[in-house]
């Protein structure tokens, strides 16, 4: 008895030894001061060192800094063979910010996340500039909230956790209100926020974040659709936003 217990203890040291030494160590992009710097419609190899016994494919992950909540911001690829290296494009839709790179095993046992890098988009840059000082120059300009999420007609499920992601240039420490409408816009569905914007940063950033659990009893198996929108309350104009967006019932809740 003592024998059969020695070696089931014997195994599982052996076993969480083996767990414990196999490790992702993400290469490229590397942590440096100042932070290293990728170019929108670049492309770039992402590297990684593995060490020890784990799963033979891995997928990538782009994380976001977000004021100083760091969160899953897409998938770059979702099965990749766990060799060291995979070349990406930088998509050209990434706004400037900073960023991180996380790898993962497709059976979730392995991991490991780069060091803060920036992703930077001239181009978009350069038109924010040029939009902020023309609205400076041109106080009647059509002015409007611009939505960075979510993105037109993305699908959002009943009860899970969203961000609302907006620039902040002429909302912030004003009183604002996001609504769901119906998909016209016209009728108000539901008050998502109303207050004041305390959200955003006081330097350095031009965005604002609202975390929102989806309600019960606004989707459907099919999906229904809806806009969002973010305006400014108070003022001689209110300054608007809007997106488009469908909610669904998840499966698992539908099939109950």
């Amino acid at each position: 008895m003592k024998k059969r217990l020695f070696m089931i203890l014997l195994i599982a040291v052996f076993i969480n030894a083996m767990s414990f030494a196999s490790k992702i160590t993400v290469e490229e992009p590397h942590a440096a001061y100042p932070l290293l710097t990728w170019l929108t419609g670049h492309t770039y190899i992402i590297t990684w060192t593995r060490s020890g016994s784990m799963d033979a494919f891995v997928k990538i992950k782009l994380l976001r800094k977000i004021k100083r909540r760091v969160m899953i911001f897409g998938m770059i690829v979702d099965m990749t063979p766990n060799d060291g290296s995979c070349i990406w494009e930088v998509p050209k839709s990434l706004e400037t910010g900073t960023y991180y790179i996380y790898i993962e095993t497709i059976d979730n046992s392995v991991r490991g996340t780069s060091g803060a890098f920036i992703i930077r988009n001239p181009e978009l840059d350069k038109k924010r500039a040029m939009f902020a000082k023309t609205a400076v120059l041109s106080p009647h300009t059509n002015l409007h909230i611009r939505i960075i999420e979510p993105k037109a007609s993305t699908t959002w499920f009943e009860g899970k956790r969203y961000n609302i992601i907006w620039n902040n240039i002429y909302t912030k420490g004003k009183h604002i209100k996001i609504g769901l409408y119906n998909f016209n816009g016209k009728s108000l569905i539901k008050v998502i926020y109303d207050g004041n914007d305390v959200l955003s940063p006081t330097t350095g950033k031009s965005e604002s974040t609202y975390s929102w659990i989806v309600p019960k009893g606004l989707g459907s198996f099919t999906g229904k659709r809806y806009k969002i929108k973010i305006y400014t309350i108070g003022g001689t104009k209110s300054i608007k936003g809007s997106v488009d967006i469908t909610i669904k019932v998840p499966i698992s809740l539908h099939s109950k």
